[in-house]
C-alpha cells in the first residue's frame, strides 16, 4: 500500500463537509446571491452616474439665481438676466441627455451600462445572443418603465419586479418580458 493512502489522500479533491462551504465560490446559492447584489448594485451605480452630477448641476443653478437675487437687491436699476443660470440649466439637460445616449449605445452594442460593465454582469438574450436595441432597451427598460407609471399597477408591478429577483432563475419581470437575461461576463470575452 502506497504512503499517502495510508494517510487517506487519494489524490482527488472533495467537497467540504455539510455546513463549512456554504459561501464558497461554485456554490449555486452563493452565485445566486453575488448575481442578484450585482444587479441591483449596477441599478445603484447607473442611478448615481446620473443623478448626483444632476443634483451638483441644479443646486449651483440654484445658487447663482440666489447670488444674482442678492445682487439685484443692492443695486437699483440691475436686471437679472439669468446668464449663469441658464447655462447650468443647459448644462443639466445636455449632461442627463448625453449619459442616456451613452448608456443606450453601450447597452445596445455591449449589452453593459457603465454600471453592469463595473460589475463585470451584461444582458443577453434568452439564448445567450446580443440583446440588442428592441429586447436590451426599448422592452427591457422603456416598455417597462412605462407600465411601472401607471397609478397602483404600476406600484404593484415594480415591487413584484423587485421580488422576482430572488426567483430560482434569478430572472425579474422586466427580463421575462423582454425574452432577456443577466449573465457574468467571463475575462476575456
Amino acid at each position: 500500500m502506497d504512503e499517502t493512502e495510508e494517510l487517506g489522500h487519494t489524490g482527488q479533491i472533495q467537497s467540504p463537509p455539510v455546513g463549512l462551504g456554504d459561501d464558497l465560490p461554485g456554490d449555486e446559492d452563493f452565485l445566486r446571491r453575488q448575481m442578484r447584489r450585482s444587479r441591483l448594485w449596477s441599478r445603484v451605480l447607473d442611478l448615481a452616474i446620473f443623478v448626483v452630477p444632476c443634483v451638483s448641476l441644479f443646486l449651483a443653478a440654484r445658487l447663482m439665481i440666489a447670488s444674482e437675487m442678492t445682487l439685484m437687491e443692492g443695486y437699483r436699476g440691475y436686471t437679472w438676466r439669468g446668464d449663469a443660470t441658464d447655462i447650468f440649466s443647459y448644462a443639466f439637460v445636455l449632461y442627463g441627455i448625453g449619459i442616456e445616449i451613452v448608456q443606450v449605445v453601450m447597452l445596445v452594442r455591449t449589452g453593459q451600462t457603465l454600471g453592469k460593465r463595473f460589475l463585470r454582469i451584461r444582458i443577453v438574450r434568452e439564448d445567450g445572443t446580443r440583446a440588442g436595441f428592441i429586447r436590451g432597451y426599448v422592452l427591457r427598460d422603456v416598455v417597462f418603465k412605462m407600465l411601472c407609471s401607471l397609478p397602483v399597477v404600476g406600484l404593484i408591478l415594480l415591487v413584484a419586479d423587485i421580488v422576482s429577483l430572488w426567483r430560482a432563475d434569478g430572472r425579474c419581470i422586466h427580463d421575462r418580458m423582454a425574452g432577456t437575461k443577466v449573465e457574468v461576463v467571463m475575462e476575456g470575452r
